[in-house]
């Protein structure tokens, strides 16, 4: 009896005295999340002290700008926008790796006749907005297969992107993730081709990131947050339809659908094994890309200035 009461003892003690901790997500929740939400799902963050709230935010650009300005404390955020706003200064690091592989692609449609790059020449692609890293990956996969941007004609679509595959507006577009579009050109009955940008000239670089403030970038919170994470990657890939149920449940309502089943069997084995894990390689490599590109002005700062491996700090 008396170990008992010591144990409820102690859960009381934590859910009272559980550090409040404020994630704010890219986008609304989706299976690009698996590992965050079932960290909460399964209570690994509890196990740890911390009592994490996960926030969607109204405008994708909020979660950088708060966090650099220490309003927030944790957010997914995007390899290439961290470094593009290093040299800004933003005063956030990257302390975890969530999708540690592109999702962008190039898509068309099977059936269309573009079987290869080569065969976009005359034909009209598509991007969700103008300027930035859109083009620059456009004009670099044209060129790594021997065609300019002279030889294609560019569309702003403004993130209709499967839409415009569907009603041939364009003959391929860019922006679209490889683990959402083509599920979604599915429920058209009509199948996706998808060339990556990893295969075609640009870096590797790691699409979904954890970020946080520079001041606590290697807190004792930050190794317990990522820590968690970790332990639900390796609960997800070992138990995947256990945790897609358990992932649904989250927002039982917007969740539970045959898409987001499609988009969670896609998505799960993309993520990182090792959430901590820093390959500074495809940092160095990606920095001289967006410099190249001019996608910035200046060459960036250096990367311990704005990447760590939490725990071996």
């Amino acid at each position: 009896m008396r170990k008992i009461i010591i144990l409820l003892s102690l859960l009381f003690f934590n859910d009272v005295y559980a550090k409040k901790v404020v994630f704010m997500l890219e986008w609304f929740v989706n299976p690009d999340h698996a590992s965050l939400i079932i960290a909460k799902q399964k209570g690994y963050f509890k196990e740890q002290g911390l009592d994490v709230n996960f926030i969607e935010p109204s405008d994708p650009a909020l979660p950088p700008k708060l966090v650099s300005l220490g309003k927030i404390d944790y957010a997914v955020h995007y390899q290439n926008s961290l470094q593009m706003q290093s040299v800004l200064g933003f005063k956030n690091v990257r302390v975890g790796t969530i999708v540690g592989q592109p999702l962008n692609t190039m898509m068309t449609i099977e059936g269309n006749g573009i079987n290869k790059i080569v065969d976009l020449k005359g034909k009209k692609i598509g991007f969700p907005i103008s300027g930035g890293v859109s083009e620059a990956m456009i004009k670099t996969m044209l060129e790594y297969n021997g065609l300019t941007l002279d030889d294609v004609e560019l569309v702003n679509i403004n993130w209709q992107i499967s839409q415009s595959l569907v009603t041939k507006k364009v003959d391929a577009v860019v922006g679209g993730p490889r683990n959402f579009n083509i599920p979604e050109l599915r429920k058209y009955g009509i199948e996706g081709k998808a060339f990556y940008p990893e295969e075609n000239g640009l870096p590797n670089y790691e699409e979904l990131i954890l970020i946080t403030n520079k001041t606590n970038a290697s807190s004792n919170t930050t190794k317990k947050i990522v820590r968690s994470i970790q332990k639900a990657v390796l609960y997800i890939k070992n138990n995947p339809e256990k945790a897609w149920n358990e992932f649904k449940k989250y927002k039982l309502d917007t969740l539970d659908n045959k898409l987001n089943k499609q988009i969670w069997d896609l998505t799960y084995p993309l993520l990182a094994d090792d959430t901590a894990y820093l390959n500074k390689e495809i940092y160095k490599k990606n920095a001289e890309f967006l410099y190249d590109n001019k996608l910035v002005d200046k060459k960036l700062p250096p990367i311990d200035t704005y990447t760590i491996n939490p725990l071996k700090q």
